[in-house]
């Protein structure tokens, strides 16, 4: 048989794009998410108990009205959770909003939360992937989940992922929050501070509950913004929300914004919509 340089080229293109395929499914990011959902998902204990009203006692005001108004009272203890998100996001500072789209799942026993998010920079898929275990925690960002531009792991990665756990109980699961070593302590009638605790990393930050009982802000100082040479900036970082819906029989904060408080302006790189959580999902 002959072959034509242009048979050539074609049957190259066809073992590149198999060989790249067959990578990606086992060694894609997307591949790292299920596969460690998976697992975590087979160890996910059962549980029938419930969140009692007893569960507020001592709690400070502000805490006790956000409770109340996200319906967790009566719902069962939180094992895990899964969500999905939309919203759009801000590669550089001062450049455009792009469109993504996330999932997440959180195993709050086993302290794992993974977060896997897509998006198309400059015309190019990108895949984005945060992994937070006891004692670890990464960020990954490849484009075609092929090429790696971005990968942060160290300790301040470790502190900033555990200030997004703690976000994350507060907007997501708010029952799981009575189960967490957190320190609450009240500043007004609007305010709280709580510090939490998870594998010898304390982390605080400052809860605005207003008079209906809804999240409408969560600051803390601990998150770090990481640079694109490696660095990272200690500055103040807040979550504030202003979409407020019922979903799946709890009431939640479910739009809102990340935003980077440098002394001279504020840097807004993210806004998200929660399209759907799940309590304990079936396995």
């Amino acid at each position: 048989m002959k072959f034509t340089p242009l048979s050539i080229v074609l049957i190259i293109l066809a073992a590149a794009a198999g060989f790249i395929l067959i990578w990606k499914q086992v060694n894609g990011l997307t591949t790292a998410y299920t596969r460690q959902r998976n697992a975590s998902l087979s160890s996910v204990p059962e549980t029938d108990q419930q969140i009692t009203r007893a569960d507020l006692d001592g709690l400070p005001p502000a805490l006790q009205r956000f409770f109340d108004y996200s319906q967790v009272v009566g719902t069962p203890r939180v094992r895990h959770f899964s969500v999905d998100f939309s919203g759009s996001m801000r590669m550089e500072e001062d450049g455009d909003w792009l469109p993504i789209r996330a999932r997440q799942h959180t195993f709050v026993d086993e302290g794992r939360r993974l977060f896997l998010m897509k998006m198309k920079y400059r015309g190019l898929p990108m895949v984005g992937y945060h992994h937070y275990s006891p004692g670890d925690a990464y960020m990954t960002i490849r484009i075609m989940d092929l090429i790696t531009v971005v990968h942060n792991q160290d300790d301040y990665m470790i502190k900033g992922e555990t200030v997004t756990w703690f976000n994350d109980l507060c907007l997501m699961a708010p029952g799981a929050l009575l189960d967490a070593d957190v320190q609450w302590e009240a500043i007004d009638s609007r305010q709280v501070r709580g510090r939490l605790t998870r594998n010898g990393v304390t982390v605080e930050a400052v809860l605005t509950i207003d008079d209906n009982g809804r999240l409408v802000n969560f600051v803390s100082p601990d998150r770090y913004a990481a640079n694109n040479d490696g660095s990272y900036d200690n500055v103040p970082w807040s979550t504030p929300m202003h979409g407020f819906e019922e979903v799946n029989g709890y009431k939640l904060s479910t739009e809102g914004s990340g935003i980077w408080h440098y002394p001279d302006r504020e840097n807004e790189y993210i806004r998200l919509k929660i399209e759907d959580v799940l309590i304990n999902p079936a396995k």
